[in-house]
């Protein structure tokens, strides 16, 4: 089979085009979400489950190929404005708060959370 430059053309700009679409802002997760993992944090943090360097992750409610994290702050300080949100490759979505860094161990939430829905 053999394709025309029109078709190249085409082929090429339809695949632009879902690129494009991929970038788009995910909507925002639902507030009871961002509320359960708030209180996650803190729950763990009460029973000992996780220390002052521990996380909670949460899959994202409206974007399956996002998930919801707290920038680095000990899960008994988490609050509502810390939860960011990040690709599943661990880049953050969110725009970072001046002078708080976010969790480098990113990469471990993405990890144990492939492949759960």
């Amino acid at each position: 089979m053999r394709l025309n430059r029109r078709a190249c053309l085409c082929c090429g700009l339809a695949g632009r085009a879902v690129r494009a679409s991929a970038a788009e802002p995910a909507p925002p997760p639902d507030p009871g979400l961002v509320a359960d993992l708030v209180a996650a944090n803190h729950i763990l943090f009460d029973q000992g489950v996780v220390d002052g360097f521990g996380h909670v992750s949460a899959r994202h409610d409206r974007q399956a190929d996002r998930f919801l994290l707290s920038r680095s702050i000990a899960p008994s300080l988490v609050g509502a404005a810390d939860i960011m949100e990040f690709e599943l490759d661990g880049a953050p979505r969110s725009p970072r708060p001046a002078g708080h860094p976010t969790w480098s161990g990113s990469s471990t939430a993405r990890s144990t959370g492939r492949g759960r829905t």
